[in-house]
């Protein structure tokens, strides 16, 4: 993977680049960002992702062979019901006997699947979380060729926010946004995560779903005011 490059252009940041080492040097207008640390390494994220994705497919194909199986159990539970109208009472409270050992056996088989896929949930969780994590530390080390952050105060906070409830299902409070952030050191990096920073973008287009504000670009006060959140927002999405 070859790193990615990002430029100024009128008053806005635009899209990332990425440039072969080979071209670099026929890109003057280009600079690297600085080196930094993301958890876990950018250079490793896709190829990262990708197996833990491919180990959490096995884990969800195995989990859906017993569930398969166990509604075979059942169906074969439904066709002795029928059989069980021509037996003797003997009989009848004997295979009764057995289908309460069964029940409780099925019982208990698909209790232990719904803490496992329970389990899948919050690995998976949990991991998406390291991922994000990455990617804004992407963000708050891209910088311009003349050095300029792409995030430089605090209100630039709700293009994150706004890209992670739309595209990966976040909660949309933004109490609860900002306790959750702050609860992975996102309120000591070097543009802290605030709720008051938050609240003051409130009533304005970034409201919006992401896909709206460039149709309601023409609201803004200004274009740079608006690059300045859109493309937090568009930069995020496509680091995800």
């Amino acid at each position: 993977m070859y790193p990615i490059f990002f430029a100024k252009n009128d008053g806005h940041y635009i899209n990332s680049c990425i440039f072969a080492p080979s071209t670099l040097s026929t890109n003057p207008k280009f600079s690297p960002m600085k080196k930094h640390t993301a958890p876990p390494a950018a250079s490793n994220i896709a190829a990262l992702y990708r197996e833990r994705e491919n180990a959490k497919l096995r884990q969800e194909n195995a989990l859906l062979k017993e569930q398969l199986a166990l509604k075979d159990a059942a169906l074969k539970c439904a066709e002795k019901s029928t059989e069980f109208l021509y037996k003797t009472v003997k009989e009848q409270a004997d295979e009764i006997t057995e289908w309460r050992t069964r029940c409780q056996e099925l019982q208990l088989a698909c209790e232990e699947m719904q803490r496992r896929f329970y389990q899948l949930e919050q690995v998976t969780g949990d991991e998406q979380d390291v991922k994000v994590d990455a990617m804004i530390d992407e963000l708050m080390n891209l910088q311009s060729n003349d050095g300029t952050y792409l995030i430089r105060m605090g209100r630039q906070w709700w293009g994150i926010y706004r890209i992670l409830v739309d595209d990966l299902g976040y909660e949309s409070s933004l109490t609860r946004f900002v306790k959750r952030m702050q609860a992975r050191g996102w309120d000591k990096a070097r543009i802290p995560i605030n709720l008051s920073n938050m609240k003051a973008i409130e009533g304005t287009i970034f409201e919006k779903r992401f896909d709206q504000w460039m149709t309601l670009k023409h609201k803004v006060k200004s274009e740079p005011y608006f690059y300045r959140h859109y493309d937090v927002a568009n930069m995020l999405r496509m680091l995800l």
